[in-house]
């Protein structure tokens, strides 16, 4: 590994930091696909797009851009959980790792990066996620 360094000759940080739903592993898009599939059920109109609305916001933060929406007559507890079971349903034999991650992750740490994980998913989910690929020995 060789120390780079910027004009001043300071010394650059050879570290980087992934999101993981989107990003590394292919989550994102499945969990739309549940929140159509449960909305739809529900007869919840525009629900993709209120997904879209929901990218990296807060559980409580989606709670109140779902209530705005759709108000008190459905519950957002019950949808997420809804949901959640669909895709549940949908990963139970694999998670989709996205195209060149493995390739990428294992060049950084023989480069000798520090690889950091950022999410806004719950942090149970993040690890089962992680194990679950493969992925979690990299972070």
């Amino acid at each position: 590994m060789t120390t780079k360094m910027n004009a001043q000759g300071n010394v650059l940080p050879r570290s980087i930091v992934f999101d993981m739903d989107g990003v590394l592993i292919d989550s994102e898009r499945l969990i739309r696909e549940s929140w159509i599939a449960v909305g739809q059920m529900l007869h919840l109109e525009g629900i993709g797009d209120l997904f879209g609305q929901c990218l990296g916001v807060s559980y409580e933060g989606s709670r109140i851009i779902f209530t705005e929406r759709f108000g008190t007559r459905v519950s957002y507890d019950g949808f997420r959980k809804l949901a959640r079971d669909h895709y549940l349903g949908l990963v139970r034999e694999a998670i989709p790792v996205k195209p060149g991650v493995r390739g990428i992750l294992g060049w950084l740490r023989s480069e000798g990066w520090k690889i950091g994980l950022a999410s806004s998913t719950r942090q149970e989910s993040v690890l089962e996620s992680l194990s679950r690929t493969g992925l979690i020995g990299y972070f």
